[in-house]
Formats: C-alpha cells, sequence, structure tokens
C-alpha cells in the first residue's frame, strides 16, 4: 500500500457532497512542501 500525505476538504455545495484532495504528495519535495505549508498555514498538526 503508498502512503502519501495529502491536503483535501470537504464540499457540501448541492447537489454534490463528499471528500476532495486538493494537493497529494509524491517522491517530488515539491508536492511533500506544498502539503507541510498548506497544513501549517491551516494551523493543522501534522
Amino acid at each position: 500500500m503508498d502512503k502519501r500525505s495529502y491536503v483535501g476538504m470537504t464540499v457540501d455545495v448541492k447537489p454534490h457532497f463528499g471528500f476532495v484532495p486538493a494537493v497529494i504528495s509524491n517522491e517530488d519535495s515539491t508536492n511533500q512542501s506544498a502539503v507541510i505549508l498548506t497544513c501549517r498555514r491551516l494551523a493543522i498538526a501534522i
């Protein structure tokens, strides 16, 4: 199983509801940094 960090959000705009990933990291450090920076900006502990 591939484990990668991600940032997402729930959407509740009728008629749509669900979870939408916004950033998914891969081996590239740029994507991993984007996830970390997004979490820090939103004050989410990781």
